[in-house]
Order: structure tokens, then sequence, then C-alpha cells
């Protein structure tokens, strides 16, 4: 049978929630590529054929690496997929991925991370880094001045969070408010993330834009 076609968008849909997806303990991302692959090799039935040396190459990595990739995989605790071996040796083993075993359900980053969401993120980032200096709480006896230490991935993690309330319908102006707000009012904690706004999210909105509505004389 033809292999479907590349365009099927339910076949898309899964794709793009496999490249979202939260992957477990065991798994690597090269394991989701391998899923993918095989989604693009299969067959009206479900089945895709292929060798471990043509995906070993197609990765670049040992066939040894994509052996023990399908050992995981098809572990009877996992089911990602399901494998039945070529014939004497020679023809292409034969996969079937279980979609419903997937991670896909696992997702986090439930939409894809926006120009805003990184401008809010690197917006953030600045207050972060404006925090004055501090004793060191390590050595006090020092005397030496420290500054807020910032996650290698914050970019990634502040833009996940900027995301999430854009998704949820605030404006890019409105998590700006906020943002301005929360190191206004609450430096000690905004400095340890922007994750640290949520829970007072809304409130910090409301004094925010009461205090804008106060500054215009009370023009709405």
């Amino acid at each position: 049978m033809a292999a479907r076609e590349m365009n099927d968008p339910n076949r898309a849909q899964l794709i793009l929630r496999l490249v979202l997806a939260d992957l477990p303990k065991w798994a690597s991302p090269l394991y989701i590529h391998i899923v993918i692959e095989l989604l693009h090799r299969s067959s009206d039935f479900g089945d895709a054929y292929v060798s471990n040396e043509d995906l070993a190459k197609r990765f670049n990595v040992s066939v040894a690496t994509i052996k023990r990739a399908f050992k995981e995989m098809c572990d009877p605790r996992r089911r990602w997929v399901s494998k039945k071996s070529g014939k004497r040796g020679y023809k292409p083993n034969t996969y079937s991925v279980n979609v419903p075993m997937l991670p896909v359900d696992r997702a986090t980053k439930l939409s894809i991370i926006s120009l805003d969401a990184t401008n809010l993120a690197g917006y953030y980032h600045v207050f972060v880094k404006n925090m004055p200096k501090t004793l060191s709480k390590t050595n006090p006896a020092s005397g030496r001045m420290v500054s807020v230490r910032v996650a290698k991935d914050w970019q990634q993690r502040w833009e996940r969070n900027a995301q999430k309330f854009l998704d949820e319908g605030y404006t890019y102006a409105q998590i700006e408010a906020v943002i301005g707000k929360a190191f206004s009012v609450m430096p000690d904690t905004a400095k340890h993330g922007m994750q640290c706004l949520r829970e007072p999210f809304k409130r910090l909105l409301r004094a925010a834009e009461s205090q804008i509505t106060s500054a215009s004389g009370g023009a709405i």
C-alpha cells in the first residue's frame, strides 16, 4: 500500500503534539524523531517498513543506538511501538506506532511560543538583572555583593509562562503592566521568575489598572 500523504492534517497535528510533548525520563528526543519517521513511512494499515541500518543513517547514530531505542519503545510497559521482525534477517522490520500510548497528552507547551512571549520574557529578564546587588548569603563575612542568579534556561522557562498568560486571553500590555507592578510591590518574590506571577496575577493586574486610571484622572 502507498504511504500516506505528508499533508494529512491528523498526522500533522499528531506530529506537532509529539514535538511539544514532555518526555518521560526513560525516553530521549531521538525516540520522538524515530516515531515521527515511522509515521511518515507508515502505510494505510499503519505499518512502517524500515531497517535499523536505514534509521541509523537517517539520524547519524549507531545501529546499536537504534536497537536500544526500539527495545525501550517496544517494552510491554511502554508500547509506543510494536514490532514484527523481518524474515531471514535481510527484510526490513515492520513497525506500527501505538498512538494511544504516546505522551501527547503530557504536553505542557500547548502552543507555539509567539514573538510576544519571547519579548515579554526578555522584558522580565531586564527587571531581574536590574535588581540591586545583595550581600552574599554563602559568605556574608566577605562583604561581597552579588547579583540575582538567573538559571541558564530562563528564556525558555519564562517564554512558556508568558505564552500561558497570552493563551488565557491577557494582552501584551496587561502582562507588561503586571510585571512592572510585581517588581514594584513584591520584588523579592518576583526575582525568582515569571512563574511567581501565577497566583497573584489578577490581583497585580487590578492594582496596575487602578494605578493607570488614577494617574489619568479617572478617564477610561
